[in-house]
């Protein structure tokens, strides 16, 4: 089977030292996955962490600042490994999930069951190992830490400065290789 699909996703990340965390904890997770599943057809990620948001904006709610999202340890869901997100008013749960069309606001990647429902970074896909790649991954963690000390897989982040952009997935497939370009668009911050 070949093909070539463009997919475009409205994400949200944090600002550059928090997403270093989540790429550290990514290329944690995307190791011990190696170990586990070297000869896996998928990529265990096919970009940087991100998280898929609504397309509207997100809304002030009484106050002059938009609420300080809280992002959690690392979790397995539905064989993708998120980092889970709370406090914003624009995640909120997902429309009617199919394993392979995604949900009604969110494409699947193709190759890849549909996203996560819960709201989260997406750090990478393990499916059935996704529980042992957690936990390889925190057992071999090699003193690796977020600026506070805490560890990158285990550490929940409080992020107030964050933007949203496009994201435009370029993904070309056949019997041997699985290929992602992607390229992320102007950056609309909020604090």
């Amino acid at each position: 089977m070949s093909g070539k699909d463009v997919i475009a996703i409205t994400a949200l990340f944090p600002h550059d030292t928090q997403m270093a965390t989540l790429v550290l904890a990514q290329r944690r997770l995307r190791a011990a996955f190696s170990r586990l599943a070297p000869e896996s057809g998928l990529p265990f990620n096919f970009m940087l962490p991100f998280c898929p948001v609504f397309d509207q904006e997100e809304t002030r709610t009484g106050s002059k600042e938009l609420s300080r999202l809280t992002v959690g340890p690392a979790v397995a869901e539905s064989g993708w490994i998120v980092a889970p997100v709370a406090g914003s008013p624009v995640l909120v749960e997902r429309g009617p999930r199919s394993e392979t069309k995604g949900t009604d606001r969110f494409p699947a990647i193709p190759g890849y069951p549909a996203l996560p429902r819960s709201e989260g970074f997406i750090l990478g896909y393990a499916g059935p190992l996704a529980q042992d790649v957690l936990a390889g991954a925190v057992a071999g963690e090699r003193g690796e830490a977020t600026p506070e000390g805490q560890s990158v897989l285990t550490a929940t982040l409080s992020v107030r400065a964050r933007y949203r952009a496009r994201v435009e997935l370029a993904i070309e497939r056949d019997d041997r290789a699985y290929s992602v370009a992607f390229s992320i668009g102007p950056a609309s911050w909020r604090r």
